[in-house]
């Protein structure tokens, strides 16, 4: 058997074994998964950002028609 036949026939075997392919699997799908969640998350991004804006011009547009309590005086003069 010649050095390139043994190399060829080494290359087949390696090609045929597929005793890593779950995990070719699972790392193929969790990386496509954490791309699907960047690519919505910066998508809704500005859209939230500018929610949020709205709510606290609202927010910090509110009156309560109320004035603060007067500061409390010490009762032990009496």
């Amino acid at each position: 058997m010649t050095r390139l036949t043994r190399i060829a026939a080494r290359l087949k075997a390696f090609h045929a074994d597929e005793s890593g392919a779950a995990t070719v699997d699972w790392v193929v799908g969790v990386a496509a998964a954490v791309s699907l969640t960047m690519a919505v998350t910066s998508s809704i991004n500005e859209g939230v950002v500018g929610l949020s804006d709205k709510i606290a011009d609202s927010i910090s547009s509110l009156e309560f028609g109320w004035e603060p309590a007067p500061p409390q005086t010490s009762l032990s003069n009496q």
